[in-house]
């Protein structure tokens, strides 16, 4: 299971590449969404690079329908019998996934206004499962995040609910009333804004991050020794600059303090009885 994309991200009838797939599969917007392979089975390149409405090879032009049937084969003599594979994603609260979960909780929030501000790829000198432990680990918080949350509300210990799902998990926070005035003036009294964040565990590789005004997606691509991490920035475009500026560099710091910690991990750790039940629900969806 893996979180493709917000809604918005895709124009209609357009194909977009995927840095969580180091661009080997594009996002199809049809109206319903698909994930389709993006490497040509002609010569091994990929088809497009950038999102665009025709997949059409950027070597010799191999080209298919948005059902991934071949239409011709280029300027080449050979023909282009090859159909490309794709399979059906599904959409929940406007966010996109490569399989199918249902998310109740995620009713209360509207995800509609949500726009795509930045994608990038991070890299970490450690495994996936390093960084899934520390995005599932709350007690950290006042340690490693000191100072980090507070214009939110978060201080201290913070009484977190989880709920657990065969394939992740959701930490919520309520809403408290010890935000900074500087991100209280930032605020709309949307109905969403009961809670001050959320962070759902999409297993193995996702985690997805709301406070009023922004989602902020990491997803984790294993490479040998290390792994890249594709970075969404989602704005509501509701909220204005400052919410947006206070929300990214809470975020951007946090970040940064939870690479080096999970970096710091040197050996991902079965031992479950000394283990949070979170860590345990990870381990557990690990083994089956």
């Amino acid at each position: 299971m893996l979180f493709l994309g917000h809604v918005t991200d895709v124009l209609l009838n357009f194909k977009k590449p995927l840095l969580q797939f180091s661009k080997k599969k594009v996002l199809v917007n049809n109206g319903d969404f698909k994930l389709m392979d993006n490497v040509c089975p002609h010569q091994g390149s990929l088809i497009i690079s950038n999102a665009k409405e025709k997949l059409s090879c950027q070597f010799h032009s191999w080209a298919w329908n948005s059902q991934g049937q071949p239409l011709n084969a280029g300027v080449t003599s050979l023909c282009n019998s090859f159909e490309l594979e794709s399979t059906d994603a599904t959409v929940v609260n406007n966010l996109v996934f490569s399989g199918s979960i249902s998310v109740p909780e995620l009713d209360a929030f509207d995800l509609s206004h949500m726009s795509l501000v930045e994608e990038r790829v991070d890299s970490a000198s450690t495994d996936y499962k390093n960084i899934m432990d520390v995005f599932l680990d709350v007690d950290h918080i006042p340690v490693v995040h000191r100072g980090v949350y507070p214009s939110i509300g978060i201080k201290g210990k913070t009484q977190v609910n989880w709920t657990y799902y065969d394939w992740g998990s959701l930490q919520m926070i309520g809403r408290n009333v010890d935000y900074s005035d500087e991100y209280k003036n930032t605020l709309l009294n949307t109905r969403e804004e009961q809670t001050a964040a959320f962070w759902l565990a999409v297993y193995p590789y996702t985690m997805i991050e709301w406070q009023p005004g922004a989602l902020i997606v990491t997803v984790c691509c294993p490479k040998d020794d290390q792994t890249d991490i594709t970075v969404l920035k989602y704005r509501d475009t509701r909220y204005n600059d400052d919410n947006w500026k206070l929300n990214s560099d809470i975020w951007e710091l946090a970040w940064s303090q939870d690479k080096y910690q999970a970096e710091a991990i040197v050996e991902f750790c079965n031992f479950k009885p000394h283990l949070e039940e979170s860590k345990i629900h990870f381990r557990n969806w690990l083994a089956q």
